[in-house]
């Protein structure tokens, strides 16, 4: 038993081989299943019972082999959240009706939530939980109520929105409370769940109350069957300990410290993290803050965890370190962040999902009132024109398509911008606010040094520059689309238009990236053209360079040598390239290669309009290989 690596593979196919009937190999590579977890036998086994389940139609195996082939391949981490959601569809295909079915599909389900969370997908892990959440609810299926809350839950307390994790998860659990046919295992990891969002709220009072619960379940369990019996023995012995301390109960707090160091299991980090805060705030208790102090900056745990974090501060606090506890608020702050954008984008994504919901619905309505009054109006027209009832029939069904196909464009297009502005213009406001609240306080202003004060306000200025930079590339894109945009033509220069550019981006360049301008074109050169929009091309094409290079140099180049009659504008880095097939989508509104980069996906758009109006071009060099090398020609005439 154990993980194995394959090399039981060969012998497994050996003895398949050996069964000629395709019923009688499903059953003898089933009873092979049971002697592997988790490893390649495994996951050949059932790639096998798929095969035959299938040549023989066999729909019952064929969804039990999907489901464990999903659940393995989710443990093994051997796959991205688009497979689990294929084998998901593979047995839904199957439109099996009974009550087994029912409950694998409510475990693939969570099979591929889970991965989107862990993948910190969370608008598409919102999305999907929700409609199960839905579908649960309308077929009254308690088990799928019980996993789709449980989902949500740990969906919330993965973006450390507790109160919401708490709700859904206590939902679960009374759920389960309520039910005769789920197992105790169930329970006992709902209980594991609530007592951490309890413990991160240092709600002592409701933990004290789930650990009771938990150790009413752990009864049915020993160490012979159950593999997490010390791990949650450990989390009782140290939970009961933090809600004892809470109650100035310290004589009973400290028997359950001891006992809980010899529960501890090796290796299990958050466990001992758990440990080492009951002892620290013990001594907490007792007003020994340096012995508190000592046991929580221990090398060994993760004290990254925002409760631990707050509880350092409270301990610097108290030993008036206030240097420490200004360099501690900043760490907060900054390891906070991208929890809180997590936390912004899948508000923003429930709010986006009912309003584009009611939105569709509306319109949906009123494609359908217009048909029925269009067939309502031709009833009555007499047999001679049923010929032209018919075209105008024809004629109006195909218009109703393309409009449906026009709005579930334009819906495809506002989701996209929603939620590229949620977390566009979110994340410079995060930082302008948290610093300018950081500077403003008379009590930080005293303990910081200079550097340190001039450091935060450059935060402020970058993150002001690139909430200006995101709101004019807005109101550029609404401008070019009405096709109410003017050009400001005069005389210009081409070796301005780059400095001036590359000056207003040096601040935002990281010092080890080289940026540097050249140019064969003479310095009394003019040509006719729209200055600033030269300029914001260019500095588009350079928010982009600096984006995507971590090392090296990015060249800013003016020449009128490469194309005749035109002024040759060029930005080339040594980053991370753009496929050759993306060469021209890059252009297209709201495209954007790594959706978790910053940007509104309209920069490069509002490049290629402004360059059209200007009677240029732009375009990405693809004969170019050591990064990416964007172009912008404009004719020497305008």
């Amino acid at each position: 038993m154990g993980i194995c690596l394959g090399n039981d593979v060969p012998k497994l196919k050996a003895e398949l081989a050996k069964v000629k009937d395709e019923k009688a190999r499903i059953d003898s590579a089933w009873s092979f299943v049971n002697e592997y977890t988790n490893c390649d036998e495994e996951a050949y086994l059932l790639q096998e019972i798929i095969k035959l389940s299938t040549q023989i139609k066999d729909k019952d195996n064929l969804a039990e082999a999907y489901n464990m082939l999903a659940r393995h391949t989710y443990n093994t981490m051997s796959c991205t959240p688009d497979t689990l959601e294929y084998f998901l569809r593979k047995v839904e295909e199957l439109n099996l009706t009974s009550e087994r079915a029912s409950s694998l599909l409510t475990d693939m389900r969570s099979y591929v939530c889970y991965s989107y969370i862990f993948s910190n997908m969370t608008g598409k892990a919102l999305d999907i939980t929700y409609s199960f959440l839905e579908d649960a609810e309308r077929s009254d299926d308690a088990y799928a109520k019980l996993t789709a809350n449980e989902m949500i839950g740990t969906l919330y307390a993965h973006i450390s929105q507790t109160d919401e994790a708490i709700k859904h998860l206590s939902e679960a659990y009374k759920i389960y409370k309520n039910s005769k046919e789920s197992s105790a295992g169930v329970g006992l990891q709902l209980q594991m769940e609530l007592s951490d969002a309890y413990l991160q709220k240092n709600d002592f009072k409701n933990l004290r109350t789930i650990i009771n619960d938990m150790q009413v379940s752990m009864k049915e369990y020993s160490p012979a069957n159950y593999g997490f019996y010390y791990h949650n023995h450990a989390m009782i012995e140290s939970c009961l300990a933090l809600c004892d301390v809470d109650d100035n109960l310290l004589s009973s707090a400290w028997n359950h410290i001891e006992k809980s160091k010899t529960l501890t299991p090796q290796n299990d980090t958050y466990i001992v993290m758990i440990q080492k805060y009951s002892e620290a705030f013990y001594y907490y208790k007792k007003e020994n803050y340096e012995r508190a102090w000592e046991l929580i900056t221990n090398d060994e745990i993760d004290s990254d965890v925002t409760f631990y974090l707050l509880f350092k501060i409270d301990l610097l606090e108290k030993m008036e370190k206030w240097k420490e506890v200004a360099e501690y608020r900043k760490k907060l702050l900054d390891d906070n962040k991208e929890k809180t954008d997590l936390l912004l984008n899948s508000q923003f994504n429930e709010m986006r999902v009912k309003y584009d919901t009611s939105n569709l619905e509306i319109k949906n309505s009123r494609i359908e009132r217009n048909q029925a009054e269009l067939r309502a109006r031709f009833y009555g027209v007499a047999f001679g024109l049923m010929l032209l009832i018919g075209s105008l029939l024809t004629y109006i069904y195909i218009r109703t398509k393309k409009d449906k196909e026009k709005i579930e464009v334009a819906n495809k297009s506002q989701k996209i911008f929603l939620q590229n502005m949620s977390h566009e213009i979110r994340t410079p406001l995060n930082a302008i606010c948290g610093f300018s609240q950081l500077l403003s306080s008379p009590d930080m202003r005293s303990i910081l040094s200079d550097e340190e004060y001039a450091e935060y306000a450059d935060i402020i200025q970058g993150n002001t520059d690139l909430l200006t930079t995101l709101v004019t590339d807005i109101l550029v894109s609404s401008d070019l689309e009405s096709g109410k945009y003017k050009l400001n033509i005069h005389p210009c220069s081409a070796n301005n238009i780059c400095r001036h550019a590359m000056n207003t981006v040096k601040s935002r360049c990281p010092n080890h990236i080289h940026l540097y301008f050249t140019s064969d074109i003479p310095e009394d050169y003019r040509f006719n053209s729209d200055e600033m929009r030269c300029q914001q091309i260019l500095i588009n094409y350079l928010t982009n360079a600096i984006k995507h290079t971590e090392q090296g140099e990015i060249h800013v180049d003016a020449t009128l040598k490469e194309q005749n009659g035109y002024i040759t504008f060029s930005v080339t880095d040594t980053g991370t390239g753009v496929p050759a097939d993306k060469a021209n989508t890059i252009f297209e509104r709201f495209e954007k290669l790594n959706t978790f980069t910053q940007g509104t996906g309209l920069g490069l758009n509002i490049c290629k309009k402004l360059a059209t109006l200007m009677h240029g071009n732009v375009f990405l060099d693809t004969s170019y290989q050591n990064g990416a090398r964007f172009v912008f020609n404009h004719p020497c005439v305008a």
